[in-house]
């Protein structure tokens, strides 16, 4: 399947921000979308991974067929489940050795790095078990269940898709319970974020990638009422967002009685108005803004930043880890503004520079393999024959 750039550029904006977003002090996530709408970077993630979703399974399927596509996203759990794993663990003893050497930081939960030096099999175990879910890692369960349920659902979005997006929805609408009955230690049950809630947004996705044609046919006519309506669900979303940082604007009271109106936007479990924030976000890159994100992301600083998101997986566990170490340089950097800003910016051009490296790797083995299928088979001559 080809890439589309601005597709990567927009997962690997996303995959900064996520970073970012989650360091304690930081300067540059007050610039990030999560204080600028009502939704945030996870959203745009998790809508983006739908879309893919749809766009692969159709091309599998039309090549290979169905169970090959369906084989295809069980093994992307699995692959998804290892890299859990690997930054729930490598997470926790990163905290684990910041602790040990003096650096004190609390966006990983002391007790995950304390119940590892103490019990490391037991708390392993229950890691495995998904019965433990460390926190900034535990984002991966929820992408390892919906590429579980997309097994299942996108042969049913191909066919029937608005029974399918009414069976999701009405999945949402019971996604507290439902939650509720999975098995973990929080007090209230289930994954904090919630697989039954979430799980619409990833198949709206998705099904904008199997019928966006269909879909745009009946929208394109009406492309200017609905560029109208997205831009000023976008400017409410950048209102409420700058209320949360500038109390000049949160204190008033229209504001308040905007926060009134909205209640509270549950994360967690995805309220309405984020779902449909990102919606309106979403028609506004892809249709009225098409052409500036495609020049974005054909721009130098485009392309680099596309790298990130291009190699999604190991960027974002390689993220979690710098999100531990930015925590502990805030940390102990103290209230200086100049500081938390160089430590947004190392960790920035840290992961953009791991990107770098696993493009240049992929791109040595990809030459590799060319020259191996490009090299000449000799002939061999059959015993028994006269070659002269």
């Amino acid at each position: 399947m080809k890439r589309i750039e601005y597709i990567d550029l927009i997962r690997g904006y996303a995959l900064v921000c996520i970073m970012i977003n989650h360091v304690p002090g930081s300067v540059l996530s007050h610039a990030t979308i999560s204080h600028l709408a009502f939704s945030d970077a996870a959203e745009i993630f998790v809508f983006v991974a739908g879309w893919l979703v749809g766009s692969i399974w159709l091309r599998i399927a039309a090549k290979s067929g169905a169970p090959a596509a369906r084989r295809r996203f069980l093994t992307r759990a699995g692959e998804l489940y290892i890299a859990y794993l690997v930054g729930a663990v490598g997470m926790v003893g990163l905290s684990v050795l910041l602790t040990r050497i003096g650096f004190a930081h609390d966006v990983v939960w002391s007790g995950f790095a304390d119940r590892m030096a103490q019990s490391p099999f037991a708390f392993l175990f229950d890691v495995a078990r998904m019965f433990t879910q460390p926190n900034l890692a535990d984002v991966l369960l929820l992408y390892v269940a919906v590429m579980l349920m997309s097994c299942a659902v996108v042969p049913l979005l191909i066919r029937w898709p608005l029974v399918t997006l009414a069976g999701s929805a009405l999945m949402w609408y019971n996604a507290g319970w439902l939650n509720g009955l999975l098995p973990t230690e929080r007090e209230e049950g289930g994954f904090l974020f919630n697989p039954f809630g979430w799980q619409m947004l990833f198949f709206t996705g998705a099904a904008i990638a199997i019928h966006g044609r269909a879909l745009m046919s009946v929208l394109r006519p009406h492309a200017g009422a609905v560029t109208g309506a997205a831009t000023v669900i976008c400017a409410a979303g950048v209102y409420y967002g700058l209320g949360r940082q500038i109390p000049a604007i949160g204190d008033s009271a229209t504001y308040e009685a905007f926060r009134g109106l909205l209640g509270n936007l549950d994360k967690w479990s995805l309220d309405e108005v984020r779902f449909v924030g990102l919606l309106a976000m979403a028609w506004l890159a892809a249709v009225p803004g098409r052409e500036v994100m495609d020049r974005m992301a054909t721009s130098r600083a485009g392309r680099t930043l596309s790298l990130v998101g291009r190699h999604g997986l190991p960027c974002f566990i390689l993220g979690v880890m710098l999100t531990v170490v930015g925590d502990a340089l805030n940390t102990a950097a103290g209230d200086g503004v100049a500081a938390r800003l160089g430590t947004d910016i190392l960790l920035t051009a840290l992961l953009v520079g791991a990107a770098c490296v696993l493009q240049a790797r992929a791109a040595a083995a990809q030459a590799v393999r060319a020259r191996v299928r490009a090299k000449p088979t000799p002939a061999v001559a059959r015993p028994g024959r006269d070659t002269a």
